[in-house]
């Protein structure tokens, strides 16, 4: 029976303005609410409740969360620890590389061809894949 007003009504009006309308009212609705709420003196929410609440939850949860912020802390300190170690190692490789080279080079030329001076040079520059000629150039296939 309900069924047959609204289909009489949405006849009547027509289905263009039935929905003008459902907009109309839904939009009054709106206006009304919005309207009651500036004009109302206490909150739906009350800050202070929320805020209560949020305090409750925290005690409630303070073991919980200063163990998560404790992980939180311990992961981020050890990633910087890691960090830290793998740019300590990389600049003491580099560090050694400099000091072999260095080394190699002042075997080099201190000795000639045939000593063990330039026999431990040449030792020295293939473990750092370093060719003669390129001491020799005054360069090498590394930054030193």
């Amino acid at each position: 029976m309900r069924n047959n007003s609204l289909d009489g009504l949405v006849a009547l009006l027509g289905e263009e303005n039935v929905d003008k309308l459902k907009s109309s009212i839904a939009d009054a609705l709106v206006d009304r609410v919005r309207e009651d709420i500036d004009n109302y003196g206490e909150y739906y929410l009350d800050p202070l409740d929320i805020t209560g609440l949020m305090n409750e939850v925290l005690h409630d949860n303070e073991k919980k969360l200063r163990k998560m912020h404790k992980d939180a802390i311990f992961e981020i300190t050890e990633n910087y620890i890691n960090d830290m170690k793998s740019y300590m190692k990389s600049a003491q490789d580099n560090k050694l590389r400099h000091d072999v080279y260095e080394l190699a080079c002042k075997h080099f030329y201190r000795g000639n061809e045939y000593s063990k001076d330039r026999e431990f040079a040449n030792e020295l520059l293939e473990i750092l894949h370093i060719s003669q000629e390129e001491i020799i150039k005054g360069e090498s296939n590394e930054d030193m």
